[in-house]
Parts: C-alpha cells; sequence; structure tokens
C-alpha cells in the first residue's frame, strides 16, 4: 500500500498518488462514480529534491491454530503424549516479513510530500511493490540531496 501521509497541503493528505507513465506525477482521489479527480500533477523534471529515508523490515512470528493442531497430532502418534506436547509447540510457527519505507519529493513551486510504502515482502504483490519502489528511487536518484554539494 503506498500512502501519501504528509504534505505541505493538506487537502493532498491521505489522497492516491500514482505514476502514470514514465513522465507524470499525480496526486489524486477516486471522485464519484470510479472518476478520478485530480488534484496536481508534475512532470519527472519538476521534482527538484528526493529523499529516500526510513526504510525498515520487521519480521513477526505467527503461531496459526491448524499448524499447532496438527503439530500436536503428528507428535501424539509418533511419541505418545510427550510428542503432542513438543509436536504442538513446534508445529505452526510461521512469520511474515513486513516493508516499511518512506520516500519525500519537493516540486518546482514548492510543494512537497511524504509517501509511504507498507508491504507484506514475500508475496506476490508485496515484490511488485517492491520493484515499484526501487524504480521510483532509481528514477529520483540523481536530485537526492547530498551533504558534499552545494
Amino acid at each position: 500500500m503506498f500512502s501519501l501521509t504528509q504534505s505541505n497541503n493538506p487537502s493532498w493528505i491521505g489522497k492516491k498518488f500514482s505514476i502514470r507513465d514514465e513522465h507524470l506525477i499525480r496526486i489524486h482521489d477516486d471522485g464519484f462514480f470510479g472518476n478520478e479527480n485530480t488534484l496536481a500533477c508534475y512532470k519527472n523534471d519538476q521534482v527538484v529534491k528526493f529523499k529516500d529515508f526510513d526504510s525498515q523490515e520487521t519480521v513477526v512470528a505467527e503461531k496459526t491454530k491448524l499448524g499447532t493442531i496438527a503439530g500436536g497430532v503428528v507428535g501424539g502418534v509418533a511419541l505418545g503424549g510427550f510428542g503432542a506436547v513438543i509436536g504442538a509447540l513446534a508445529g505452526g510457527n510461521k512469520s511474515k516479513k513486513t516493508a516499511h519505507k518512506k520516500i519525500a519529493m519537493e516540486f518546482y513551486d514548492g510543494n512537497w510530500i511524504i509517501i509511504e510504502f507498507e508491504y507484506d515482502v514475500e508475496t506476490m504483490i508485496g515484490k511488485s511493490n517492491q520493484n515499484i519502489y526501487e524504480q521510483i528511487v532509481k528514477r529520483y536518484a540523481k536530485r537526492i540531496d547530498s551533504p558534499l554539494t552545494n
């Protein structure tokens, strides 16, 4: 999911962010009957500053009921009561890896936005979102503020 979470323009917060093609950045909402309502539109060369920051990944351990029960049954059949306890403890362990990333863009007219990306790293949609994020960073990398330039 991509969220426009901060901006100097309060009416943009919570709206959608999209890159329609290689040359157009849009800030929009859905409008009525599926018609998109464009709030702002910028060309790629109108991005004057870009920053990729606060990137992190978290891993959350989850225990599924079905896996716990299955582990207990298999352990119980194999080793009796003690095996059932060990199987239940070991079964159903699963982890979910989530990426949290933020990028900031400033446009030629002084407007700026911060976009947050959050997605499950291991799903097909998550991998697609990671690719989108990487393409955005690659596209605007030359506009990253460097402490070594004026």
